[in-house]
């Protein structure tokens, strides 16, 4: 959300500053919260919706209907930074565990027949 100056035109600049107030625990040294470059969007002015306004309030920031919202983009569908096909990765790896964990489970089964057979007769 970009905090415009009185008087300001929609032809002039706008400069923002994101912050990553993440976890600084989940990030390494050399990671970047959004690469660098312009962000793209639609300015619109009257301030934020009500939740998100609280939410601002809540956190320190002083917000109303003089503040300004940038909305970024979709470009070709996907937002700036988003990584194309990490869903396919995702389900890929979690089908990969699920199969390795069933053959474990499947060979724990057999394992525990072949002892409780030798240990009966």
């Amino acid at each position: 959300t970009p905090l415009l100056p009185a008087g300001w035109q929609a032809s002039q600049q706008v400069t923002l500053l994101e912050k990553d107030e993440t976890i600084p625990r989940y990030h390494d040294r050399w990671d970047r919260a959004d690469p660098p470059g312009p962000i793209e969007g639609e300015l619109a002015t009257g301030g934020p919706r009500p939740d998100i306004a609280a939410l601002f309030r809540r956190h320190g920031y002083a917000v109303g209907d003089w503040t300004s919202v940038l909305t970024r983009k979709r470009l070709h569908g996907v937002v700036p930074g988003e990584a194309d096909g990490m869903d396919w990765v995702i389900w890929l790896m979690g089908g990969a565990f699920a199969a390795l964990f069933g053959a474990m489970a499947l060979m724990a089964q057999f394992r525990r027949r072949s002892l409780l057979r030798r240990m009966a007769g």
